[in-house]
């Protein structure tokens, strides 16, 4: 989870707050159901973040590459 923290970190603290009330019991749930994935997921969101993506929520948008993800 302190991964999805500092992810979320640099959002700014209004949003940090806000995706952690509202995602962080979802990351949560993932990451006891495939960690590796989540960590893929993780990773893509924060890619996805740099590069100016994700105009709106970083969970609503893990959210859907969960989806999208195969398990491995």
């Amino acid at each position: 989870m302190g991964d999805v923290l500092r992810l979320f970190e640099q959002c700014g603290p209004k949003v940090q707050e806000k995706e952690m009330t509202n995602w962080g019991g979802w990351w949560r749930n993932r990451y006891r159901e495939d960690a590796g994935k989540a960590k893929r997921v993780l990773a893509e969101v924060r890619s996805m973040l740099r590069e100016g993506k994700i105009r709106r929520s970083p969970g609503a948008a893990a959210q859907d590459l969960w989806k999208r993800f195969a398990s491995t």
